[in-house]
């Protein structure tokens, strides 16, 4: 079902493999809310929230982690101009 966003924070790790072999014979937009282990063979992601196109485990660590260090500081940017204006 192109153009149609899944969310699959639900599943579990063993879902990682599926959603590869799936999004190997066509496009596929998912949601994530905590770090998948996607395994040790090469794969190709692109994370949309920055473009990123990652290659493997190590490479999709970095850049979750990264993103929610990002998320975390402008979050707490917001509760400061939260803040400041009261």
């Amino acid at each position: 079902m192109s153009g149609n966003v899944f969310n699959a924070t639900a599943c579990c790790d063993k879902c990682a493999k599926w959603i590869l072999q799936i999004a190997e014979k066509k496009d596929l937009t998912i949601t994530l809310h905590h770090s998948m282990r996607f395994g040790k063979e090469p794969y190709e992601i692109r994370i949309l929230n920055t473009g990123v196109v990652v290659h493997n485990q190590q490479e999709w660590i970095d850049n979750v982690f990264s993103l929610l260090e990002y998320n975390e500081l402008a979050e707490a940017d917001n509760v400061m101009k939260r803040s400041a204006k009261f």
